[in-house]
């Protein structure tokens, strides 16, 4: 048998792990990628519950100020 012979399942089987480790990198990419957006979105308030906070803020205020006078 010829020395320099090497078994095509090796490279087969370094190429599925090799195959496998950049899937799971690109997992990983994906879920640090997708954190980092929930966490820009966690940052931004809720606009429609944001105007309520302000309308509610208003009313207080002017009965507040009704009951001054």
């Amino acid at each position: 048998m010829n020395e320099s012979y090497r078994d095509p399942t090796f490279d087969r089987v370094a190429c599925r792990e090799a195959a496998q480790q950049r899937h799971a990198a690109a997992v990983l990419c994906r879920r640090a990628r997708e954190a980092e957006l929930q966490r820009e979105r966690d940052k931004m308030p809720n606009t429609l519950l944001w105007i309520k906070r302000l309308r509610i803020r208003a009313l207080v205020r002017n009965a507040m100020n009704r009951k001054r006078t």
